[in-house]
């Protein structure tokens, strides 16, 4: 497969999850532009998902399957999809992520290329999108829930500014399978090996350039299981946690930003964007529990003024 001629390139990281996989392919692969090439990256999983992978590359010429010899983890593995998606199209303008079981429409990559190619100062750009709740997919009719807020960072200048947007504006775990300018993913550290890595990847790709939304529903995220950061523990880290995993997990992240976007390039702004982000998580939390404290208060009052308690 040579790489020219693809002006997009998508990374996705396979593992274990053959169940919806090959409708999440035909999905990416509709894309009404056909100037991208598909690296799927498979973690060591069993024979079934490989069995699919194959397939499909076997009969479209723009997807290359790839097989670990050992599990990375999800971390990893997300790094190594990015890596090995640019060595497939090493001239590839834009990346993104993709999944084993979400779905794309048709304009998803048309849309989020014209917003990108419209805003060159941007550094990626992602679309409403919604959680699908049956398995029948017609866009006519959005067969999922409301869709998820947009956010974007355009005209975000002060590091505290953009923290608090990031945090309160964007949904990390959505946003981050948008469209990114390569070489923007490239300076941002790709996917770095932390817990809740998506946060810190859109942190430091802010960095780089405006978050651009998309105001048009173009993908359906299939949810399978509430989140659990016991699971995501396990899954990033098979071979055993690291010492950083025992610290609260916005820790490391303001850490990695102020050094790999501050400090190792001699930029201020860097350093001042990881401490922005630590303040930032620090009073989120806060804000958090507050919040929760105030609802058990009203609670409590409520039940001892109903009649007969």
């Amino acid at each position: 497969m040579s790489g020219a001629g693809y002006r997009a390139v998508f990374g996705l990281p396979l593992y274990n999850a053959p169940e919806h996989l090959a409708e999440a392919l035909d999905s990416l692969l509709a894309q009404t532009r056909t100037d991208f090439a598909v690296v799927l990256v498979d973690d060591s999983s069993d024979e079934s998902v490989a069995t699919i992978a194959r397939r499909y590359a076997a009969t479209d010429s723009r997807v290359v399957y790839e097989r670990n010899a050992e599990r990375l983890g999800l971390t990893r593995n997300w790094r190594r999809a990015f890596e090995r998606a640019t060595q497939v199209a090493p001239d590839a303008e834009f990346f993104a992520w993709g999944s084993d079981h979400d779905w794309w429409h048709p304009r998803w990559l048309e849309a989020l290329t014209a917003q990108l190619d419209a805003h060159p100062e941007a550094a990626m750009a992602f679309p409403m999108s919604s959680r699908l709740v049956s398995d029948s997919i017609d866009w006519r009719s959005r067969p999922c829930r409301r869709p998820a807020s947009l956010g974007s960072t355009e005209g975000v200048t002060s590091s505290r500014e953009l923290a608090r947007t990031l945090r309160r504006s964007i949904h990390a775990g959505t946003a981050v399978y948008g469209l990114y300018r390569t070489e923007a993913v490239r300076r941002a550290g790709a996917f770095r090996h932390v817990l809740l890595a998506d946060r810190l990847v859109l942190a430091e790709i802010a960095e780089q350039g405006p978050i651009l939304g998309v105001d048009e529903t173009l993908w359906l995220r299939r949810v399978t299981t509430p989140f659990d950061m016991g699971r995501q523990r396990r899954a990033c880290f098979p071979e055993g946690e690291p010492w950083y995993a025992g610290l609260v997990w916005w820790l490391p992240h303001a850490a990695a930003i102020a050094w790999y976007q501050g400090a190792r390039r001699l930029r201020p702004r860097g350093i001042a964007a990881g401490a922005a982000y630590a303040w930032e998580c620090v009073t989120g939390d806060l804000e958090r529990r507050l919040g929760t404290s105030v609802k058990q208060l009203r609670r409590a009052s409520r039940v001892r003024t109903e009649p007969g308690r």
